[in-house]
């Protein structure tokens, strides 16, 4: 017999550490990496795509699905406009992944936990600025089986003008991730189909600040090249 508690949404943990985009893939910071690796770890939902593969997976898979006008909206810097789109799942690239699930026993008799990975369709909406065409906001909602091991699952990634380098960009500057999985009761053998009971909600609540351009700034001199005499200061008389 097995007793369940609700628990409302509640802090489980926070962490902060750089993230470096590269050649259009994030990369953690090598310090940050060990961290999570063999350093203290927050169980849960873990966040990525932000920068670039989540509205580039949308947007590719929106083409292949159908997008249809949904609104105009009142944003900060004026009216956007807000299309809505939805992807069956023969056209989607997106999988929803947790981590972790039971999947049997090890030989040293520890059970053998793997990462849960579904590919999904899935729908949202994509806001855009009609002035300049500048993505501002995208909402993605995966469109999961109830009673499934994952029932829910979604992300919402807001975009705004940031300072980098003396030059402005759009980049994403907030994220909320939800995700419902059945982690309490077991029945039977461990499996994914055995996960029941009473659905956990994991939520993350993501801001990216402190944004900076890495480079360095090269000045090629020919041969012949002579530096140009320097001002003398002005002699004064007396």
């Amino acid at each position: 017999m097995v007793g369940l508690s609700y628990l409302p949404l509640h802090l489980v943990g926070k962490s902060s550490f750089p993230v470096t985009y590269r050649d259009r893939k994030e990369v953690l910071d090598e310090a940050a990496s060990k961290t999570l690796k063999h350093g203290p770890q927050i169980g849960g939902l873990v966040t990525s795509g932000e920068f670039g593969p989540v509205l580039s997976i949308a947007v590719a898979d929106a083409v292949k699905g159908k997008i249809t006008w949904a609104r105009w909206e009142r944003g900060a810097g004026g009216t956007v406009a807000v299309f809505h789109y939805s992807v069956p799942n023969e056209k989607s690239n997106y999988h929803v992944r947790f981590c972790c699930v039971a999947n049997g026993y090890n030989s040293d008799g520890s059970p053998d936990l793997q990462v849960f990975d579904e590919r999904s369709g899935y729908h949202g909406e994509i806001t855009f600025n009609p002035a300049d065409g500048a993505t501002l906001r995208i909402t993605l909602e995966a469109e999961l089986r109830a009673g499934e091991l994952v029932s829910r699952a979604g992300i919402l990634v807001e975009y705004g003008p940031v300072e980098i380098g003396g030059e402005r960009y759009i980049c994403p500057q907030k994220s909320v991730s939800l995700l419902m999985a059945h982690t309490e009761v077991r029945k039977g053998m461990y499996s994914q189909g055995s996960h029941q009971g009473m659905p956990k909600t994991f939520l993350n609540d993501v801001t990216f600040e402190q944004y900076r351009r890495f480079g360095s700034e090269t000045r090629i001199l020919t041969g012949d090249y002579v530096e140009p005499p320097q001002a003398k200061a002005p002699h004064l008389r007396q």
